[in-house]
């Protein structure tokens, strides 16, 4: 019997001995869950921060997107032209033109400034692009010299070619410095201080390289990566050995300028275009012939296919689009050379075209379809200036 109660006795201890650990295990679990609890909590708060904290994040970035389309809608390519200087001085047949040859030289620099962009810095959205030109000259020194070179018949020219150049495109302004020393050279190097560091201006073309002065102040730009990558050279045929130092990328406008491209001292572009000064010649009949006439061969310049010619694609400005639907010109005598009608309404006096105004022609006599297209399905003209609409 006194066995049989030690053996109860000693199984009531392992049960409170099992209870105590129980009891032990449980204290440990419940303390635990606190600690998880807590933990939980504060993950929980932490996401929620963080969550806070990416919304602000995110209403940033838009608010900085938003920004930076608004800014984007203002940015602009900015040209400096020291425009009386040898290989700035545009092209003679424009200055002497007048307020047309103005408008036509602005329309130009235009064109070659977008294609730049394009071709060059291969901005996605050059057209959203502004293109702002500053040129600076002496108006009056410039005309009078001008004058004495027999370039232009009286100084009154250029001050209308000036007026035109400024009225055709709201950012370009062809200023006047008058006759004060160094102005002209002391407003491009502000006006450059001033937009270098604007993150607005995307690019800056420099029209002063003929002048080996303007070395030492552009060496401030050059040893900065940034600005360096944001200035090109306008270049010309001389280019003194102390900007050339400054190793900044050039590009020409090579038609655009009297000198730059063709030479010292050639006053008029060579090739196709050396005849923009010409005038037709009158034959017997009312006809009218250039005596040398090499354009048409750009009608030339064409692909073929199936159905004969088909157009090349030609990029030209609006003002372009709108003086070629303006003009009332004869299409034979600018395009093919020669107007052999006797009959033909159209306008007969004006002087040979340049490459781009002969362009901005075949652009509009293009809208009218070619006959033998219209006729024979096909088209074998190697010098059509009708449109072929499929091409």
């Amino acid at each position: 019997m006194a066995q049989q109660d030690k053996n109860y006795r000693d199984r009531v201890s392992d049960v409170k001995a099992a209870s105590s650990r129980h009891l032990e295990l449980l204290e440990e679990l419940l303390e635990q869950l606190e600690v998880t609890k807590r933990s939980a909590r504060q993950s929980e708060l932490d996401l929620e921060t963080e969550q806070h904290a990416r919304r602000r994040l995110q209403q940033e970035v838009e608010e900085l997107k938003q920004e930076r389309r608004r800014d984007e809608t203002h940015n602009f390519i900015a040209v400096l032209l020291d425009a009386d200087a040898d290989n700035y001085i545009f092209r003679h047949d424009l200055l002497a033109d007048g307020a047309q040859g103005g408008q036509t030289a602005a329309d130009e620099l235009a064109e070659k400034v977008r294609m730049f962009m394009k071709q060059d810095l291969h901005l996605e959205n050059s057209q959203s692009v502004k293109v702002t030109v500053s040129a600076f000259a002496n108006v009056g020194g410039l005309g009078k010299a001008l004058v004495q070179q027999g370039k232009l018949r009286d100084a009154n020219q250029l001050r209308d070619f000036v007026a035109g150049f400024n009225m055709r495109q709201g950012l370009f302004n062809f200023a006047d410095v008058c006759s004060v020393k160094e102005s002209a050279d002391n407003k491009i190097r502000e006006t450059l201080q001033l937009l270098v560091y604007n993150r607005q201006c995307v690019h800056i073309l420099l029209g002063c390289c003929h002048d080996a002065g303007y070395a030492p102040f552009l060496g401030q730009f050059v040893g900065d990566g940034d600005l360096r990558s944001r200035i090109t050279f306008l270049g010309g045929p001389d280019m003194p050995a102390a900007m050339k130092k400054l190793e900044l990328p050039v590009v020409t406008f090579g038609k655009l300028f009297a000198v730059s491209g063709y030479g010292p001292g050639d006053g008029a572009p060579k090739g196709p275009s050396r005849m923009a000064s010409a005038r037709p010649l009158p034959l017997p009949g009312n006809k009218f012939k250039f005596p040398e006439f090499q354009q048409a061969k750009r009608l030339e310049d064409v692909q073929w296919g199936v159905f004969g010619r088909i157009d090349k694609w030609l990029k030209l400005s609006e003002g372009l689009k709108k003086w070629a639907q303006g003009s009332g010109l004869c299409p034979a005598l600018y395009l093919k050379g020669e107007c052999l009608s006797g009959d033909c309404k159209r306008s007969h006096k004006h002087k040979a075209l340049t490459d781009d105004q002969f362009d901005a022609l075949w652009f509009f006599i293009r809208g009218t379809v070619c006959k033998a297209r219209m006729k024979d399905g096909k088209c074998e003209d190697k010098r059509c200036i009708y449109g072929h609409r499929d091409g």
